[in-house]
């Protein structure tokens, strides 16, 4: 009686945890859809939603003569996507592209509107059984709806309208409902045998498959020798900084942007020589450690290459990068390095730079505090070229 309680608490657990999974996942699609589908028409079709700057606050319109145009193509491109609903609201919440009264009455469309003009963030809802005239002017009945609204910004950031969208998730919800089935069938066939199995087995086989999973994705993000990102997970992690601050342009308004600072080792190759490979090692580990307790925990900081440090700091001002450089050099000049009882001194050369992502790649940002860095090298060591 017990093991089959037990059981039956599993399954239902099960159920909950994957119809969970399947609504998470099924809202993931649609906002996805939605949004795809809001970037294919705000950005390519230029010529019918206007940006109108002049008013008492920006908001879009429509341009009469290419309503008729954008209907075609929105009836023709997304009407087999199963997109059956396009409405467009200006900055005042008014209608200006689409038909409300093809729409149920029952969406509280106005408060979701207002919701998404002052938040900037995405409204999802699910109607199951519902009915609604689609893009083609066919009725569609009992079906499930998304009901997705999505804000549209202009360069500055500024909420200038939205986009309200239905899609018809009809066979998707089917799909996760089949997919919650079978997954409840197989897992009572599993669970019965799992049951004759030896629990510390599969404890034990569990915590072995999790520590190779975990000891693979630290050899593919991880500098072996210090511990901290390598130069791949380094460069993914600049470049979704440097994506985000061009796609907000939160630079442009607040001045806050991205503090490049490069580090490299002064006569690291005497260390090396006179110490051995292993103190060089050694060394590289404890500056790591070093640079590591100066940093903000969001910063991003890894290994370059050889004995060269990159650090990236989001949300600073241009002064904050100079001020966590100097403070970075002072602070590993002034650490006492030792290997087997002789002291090793250690200083660093930085190059400085800082950008708003608004009229550079990262590219030219990486080559410059590169150069600045090499200069560093050149008028001395144990110094800083900065450009900002």
């Amino acid at each position: 009686m017990l093991a089959a309680a037990c059981l039956g608490i599993i399954l239902i657990v099960s159920a909950l945890v994957i119809r969970w999974n399947s609504s998470a996942d099924l809202k993931d699609t649609a906002v996805a859809n939605s949004e795809r589908i809001v970037d294919s028409i705000y950005y390519t079709e230029v010529d019918a939603i206007l940006i109108d700057n002049d008013a008492s606050e920006p908001t879009i319109r429509m341009a009469k003569s290419a309503r008729d145009t954008l209907d075609i193509k929105i009836r023709d491109m997304y009407d087999p996507l199963n997109i059956v609903k396009v409405l467009i609201f200006n900055s005042k919440g008014v209608i200006i592209y689409g038909k409300e009264r093809n729409v149920p009455e029952e969406y509280d469309r106005k408060s979701h509107i207002d919701k998404v003009l002052l938040t900037g963030k995405i409204i999802y809802h699910l109607h199951k059984g519902d009915t609604i005239i689609d893009l083609v002017g066919e009725k569609r009945e009992h079906v499930d709806l998304a009901e997705v609204y999505v804000p549209i910004s202009n360069k500055d950031g500024q909420i200038v309208g939205v986009f309200e969208v239905y899609s018809d998730v009809t066979r998707l919800t089917h799909k996760y409902n089949r997919q919650m089935i079978n997954a409840i069938l197989a897992q009572t066939v599993m669970l019965i045998i799992l049951s004759l199995i030896s629990y510390f087995i599969i404890i034990r086989e569990s915590s072995e498959l999790k520590l190779a999973y975990q000891k693979l994705e630290t050899m593919a993000t991880t500098d072996p020798l210090t511990g901290i990102s390598n130069r791949r997970q380094l460069l993914d992690r600049i470049e979704q900084h440097f994506a985000m601050m061009q796609r907000t342009g939160e630079g442009l308004v607040s001045n806050v942007g991205l503090g490049f600072i490069m580090l490299d080792v002064d006569f690291f190759k005497q260390v090396n020589d006179s110490f051995g490979h292993l103190a060089g090692d050694h060394v590289l580990q404890e500056l790591a450690t070093v640079i590591n307790q100066v940093l903000r925990p969001y910063d991003v900081f890894g290994r370059y290459g050889g004995e060269e440090f990159l650090v990236v700091l989001p949300n600073t001002l241009p002064e904050e990068t100079r001020w966590i450089a100097e403070r970075l050099i002072t602070t590993v000049r002034e650490h006492t390095y030792e290997w087997n009882g002789s002291r090793i001194a250690i200083t660093l050369s930085a190059g400085v730079a800082w950008t708003d992502a608004s009229n550079e790649s990262l590219d030219e940002v990486l080559s410059k505090v590169d150069k600045h860095m090499y200069a560093a090298k050149q008028q001395g060591r144990n110094q800083i070229v900065a450009s900002v």
